[in-house]
């Protein structure tokens, strides 16, 4: 007995050692993938940067360090007065929002989110006893740094920085049409996207520094409050909203399958095959890749962080061109139109509505600013016909949207301006666009029933992965299939634990019992010759089967 316990323990513990291996190997996953023994990153994912400067730099907007970078914005015409101003802008420079396995890159984000305790509709606070602060744990994000994916970087907040100081030198210093951040004079919305609301911030603290605020303050050290308006992002207008036009999703799965939008795919196929190499269990299937890469290492390259040794800049910059293209295709088409058309109805009804308050003397404010994304700006720009390559909107882009009136006639023009360039739009006579022009433009737009065309039509289409959801980690499915193996081992090696200890346990009772029928046989009365000679050979069977039995073991 007490060696088949010692042989049901030794199977239990050889089965338990491989299980534990199997989930260990499941676990450090990233390690056996990535890293050496030594921690150090393998020559698979050996990360390396060429040149401190962006191999792209139009992309990356503001250059900080540059004098010649930043907004110059054009002058009021001579002759017109300002009536409103609508600005769009696109968040500042931010953090991948997908992860790249061997990615050991520290990214830093300094701005964070404070709040107060507060319950009232209050537009002054008294006294602020206390603020929470908004902080990552270090080192248990999927980035290395203080940063998380999507998150506004140093760089972005200073580039929303130069431009509120843009803004105030033309709308507040030059024009004074705005003289302080207040309800009736200014409106302010954002995506529901901390990047988006911290780069609005910025803009703000540098459009209207504090000081300002004294201005329209009641008491000495009351804090002014300021709202901004957002929507729950998968109910919102201000981006194109799969969630809430699921059609957008169609029109894209089929675009994808156009001659043309496969044509940039086939145009980077060794960037494909090599990325394949690096990342074997990223799904290269969803036609969104090209982009999705592209604005990783868009991140990365505004940044000044390093590549994959593998990837060359030659191979990056046709990476990127591609997927220009690919933006333009997507949102020049009908695409375009369905995803920000509702938006872009709200600030023509702004423009009507300020004619309206002119005339009535009615309030409303004057200075509308809308802090958004790239796939904002993108559409926007082709609904309002100024869309031309480059595509993909940089990083704090800014539409400015001006209602302007002639100071003589009293006739309204809008005026499109796109990063510091007035444009014509296609649908006006000039840049100085007739009022009567820009809505029969925009007239279009009003016979979309929204709500009918966002419904998938015919046999759902592949549904692509969506820009703000696809936090990627790619090593995860070979965790997963390790940790399976490791499951999978453990049965195997239960069942041949059984088998081996419960035959071991039957022949050893065979033996036992044939060497106790032997003794007794060698005991019988001699005079008993055949009787004798049968037993013999059937204990000789016993033995003979205890003897394989025992080598089998």
């Amino acid at each position: 007995m007490m060696k088949s316990k010692r042989c049901v323990n030794s199977s239990a513990l050889f089965h338990m050692a491989v299980f534990v291996l199997g989930t260990l190997l499941a676990s450090m996953n990233v390690g056996v993938v990535c890293s050496s023994d030594s921690g150090e990153p393998t020559a698979k994912s050996v990360w390396v940067k060429w040149d401190p400067s962006p191999v792209d730099p139009n992309y990356c907007g503001v250059q900080i360090d540059d004098e010649h970078s930043g907004y110059v914005l054009p002058e009021i015409p001579a002759d017109y007065r300002l009536v409103q101003v609508q600005v769009v802008t696109r968040h500042g420079a931010r953090t991948p929002y997908q992860y790249l396995p061997g990615d050991r890159t520290v990214w830093e984000c300094l701005n964070t989110q404070l709040a107060i305790d507060d319950v009232q509709p209050l537009r002054r606070v008294r006294h602020v006893d206390r603020l929470y602060r908004k902080r990552f744990i270090q080192s248990r994000e999927m980035l290395a740094g203080n940063c998380s994916l999507g998150w506004l970087t140093t760089l972005g907040v200073s580039q929303h920085e130069v431009l509120g100081n843009a803004l105030r030198a033309r709308y507040v210093l030059d024009q004074q049409f705005v003289t302080a951040l207040t309800p009736d004079q200014v409106y302010l919305r954002s995506t529901d996207v901390v990047r988006t609301q911290q780069s609005l911030q910025s803009d703000m603290l540098h459009l209207f520094p504090p000081e300002t605020d004294r201005n329209v303050s009641v008491w000495e050290h009351e804090t002014l409050l300021v709202d901004v308006e957002t929507i729950e992002y998968k109910a919102d207008t201000l981006h194109p909203n799969r969630d809430r036009c699921p059609r957008l999703r169609q029109l894209y799965s089929e675009l994808a399958m156009t001659d043309t939008f496969r044509a940039t795919v086939e145009s980077i196929a060794d960037v494909q095959s090599e990325l394949e190499r690096i990342y074997p269990d990223y799904d290269f299937t969803d036609p969104h890749w090209v982009i999705d890469f592209a604005d990783t290492f868009h991140s990365m390259d505004c940044h000044g962080k390093p590549f994959p040794v593998q990837i060359t800049p030659d191979m990056l910059l046709r990476l990127f061109a591609a997927a220009d293209v690919q933006w333009g295709l997507e949102w020049s088409s009908s695409e375009g139109d369905l995803g920000i058309g509702e938006f872009a109805l709200e600030m023509v009804d702004q423009v009507i509505g300020a004619m309206q308050s002119t005339r009535t003397h009615e309030p409303q404010a004057r200075y509308r600013q809308y802090s958004a994304h790239d796939t904002t700006l993108a559409p926007l720009l082709s609904v309002f016909q100024t869309y031309e390559a480059p595509y993909w909107p940089p990083f704090a882009s800014l539409i400015q949207l001006e209602l302007l009136q002639h100071i003589s006639t009293n006739k309204y023009s809008v005026r499109f301006i796109y990063n510091n360039q007035v444009k014509t739009m296609a649908g006006c006579s000039s840049a100085l666009c007739p009022v009567d022009e820009f809505l029969a433009m925009m007239a279009p737009l009003r016979s979309i029933d929204f709500e009918a065309e966002c419904q998938i039509t015919g046999v759902p289409a592949p549904v692509p992965s969506d820009d703000y959801d696809n936090n990627v980690q790619v090593e995860r499915p070979v965790a997963v299939m390790l940790g399976l193996l490791g499951i999978i081992s453990l049965f195997l090696n239960g069942a041949f634990g059984y088998l081996y200890c419960s035959n071991r346990v039957r022949f050893k009772r065979h033996a036992h019992a044939a060497r106790n029928r032997f003794s007794a046989l060698e005991n019988q009365d001699p005079e008993s010759p055949e009787e004798e000679d049968d037993d013999d050979e059937h204990v000789d069977n016993y033995v003979v089967q205890s003897a394989i039995g025992d080598d089998q073991l």
